[in-house]
């Protein structure tokens, strides 16, 4: 009668099975989430990369430009043969810096196949500037959104009801178990009896019952 008894306590695994299926659901709905966000994330990192490979290009063919400009003064006297070194080293910084930024690029595509399980080989071509506009956030709108939405802070509220409930089942556990048996014996319509030799009859019925705690 005390331990294990009252629906709340025999509920109790069939609401851990409905919480534990729940948190099945929102660990794939984070999965998903995490999927697309790194998805995202690395296009954004091709794209950087790809504009990071345009001004190293660009400011390589500017060094190059500059050492030909700098080999026409030296011909032509306006410049000592001596001063030409530091073009040419502007001009190797450029280089490595470029293919610093090409392999970075390389990563950033592997990265990006990677996610999304597509063949290594494919050359991916990045069509979308990168822009940033200005937005209004209204920051308690946001809060409320994320606490209806997030899956990390929805599964730690089923594992705080899970919590209470593996507590209820724990506190009615401790309690003593208090069993109510019952029996009973209905005899009749007649019962026989023999005593020295003599038949007796005798006709009714009788019963008896019997209730207990053990």
């Amino acid at each position: 009668l005390l331990k294990g008894a009252g629906i709340a306590y025999t509920m109790v695994p069939i609401k851990q099975a409905k919480l534990s299926e729940r948190r099945n659901v929102l660990n794939l709905k984070r999965h998903i989430i995490s999927e697309i966000t790194s998805a995202i994330s690395a296009y954004r990192q091709l794209l950087s990369a790809r504009w990071s490979v345009t001004i190293s290009a660009t400011s390589l063919q500017r060094a190059r430009e500059n050492l030909e400009l700098a080999k026409i003064k030296i011909d032509i006297g306006r410049m000592a043969r001596l001063d030409i070194v530091q073009y040419e080293a502007d001009e190797a910084n450029r280089e490595l810096s470029l293919e610093r930024s090409i392999r970075s690029y390389n990563n950033a595509r592997l990265s990006l196949l990677k996610i999304l399980d597509m063949d290594r080989s494919l050359c991916v071509e990045t069509n979308e500037a990168i822009a940033f506009e200005p937005m209004g956030l209204d920051m308690a709108s946001l809060r409320e959104r994320a606490f209806e939405t997030r899956p990390d802070y929805l599964t730690q509220l089923l594992s705080l009801r899970q919590s209470e409930l593996s507590l209820l089942q724990a506190e009615q556990d401790e309690l003593w178990d208090l069993s109510l048996t019952a029996s009973g014996n209905l005899r009749g319509p007649y019962s026989e009896t023999k005593s020295s030799g003599q038949d007796s009859r005798t006709s009714g019925t009788s019963h008896d019952a019997s209730i207990g705690l053990t």
